[in-house]
């Protein structure tokens, strides 16, 4: 097995300090610094939005008129579901 043979152990010491150096570098360089923008950016569009609140519920009405009552057809998909579920609970139920 050449992953115990004691001639490879320099190379791969090697090769897992070279991964680990480079995946440090990127991480602290490049994505903790953007995973920051974002949290620091949700945060500013958080404090926004409680005062845009009145204005979204209008945006809401809007898009509901728009597009013609599709959303009832979701409500009338998740309370089927919701019977469903039931029913595949008293069947358990019963089962047991």
């Amino acid at each position: 097995m050449p992953q115990l043979a004691i001639e490879t152990f320099v190379s791969q010491y090697f090769w897992l300090l070279v991964f680990l150096v480079t995946f440090h570098y990127v991480t602290s360089n490049v994505v903790i610094p953007n995973v920051v923008t974002t949290l620091r950016a949700r945060k500013v569009s958080a404090s926004e939005s409680e005062e845009t609140e009145a204005s979204e519920s209008e945006s809401l009405v809007e898009r509901d008129s728009i597009l013609g009552g599709s959303f009832g057809v979701v409500g009338d998909v998740t309370s089927s579901n919701t019977s469903i579920k039931g029913a595949l609970e008293g069947a358990a139920k019963s089962l047991v």
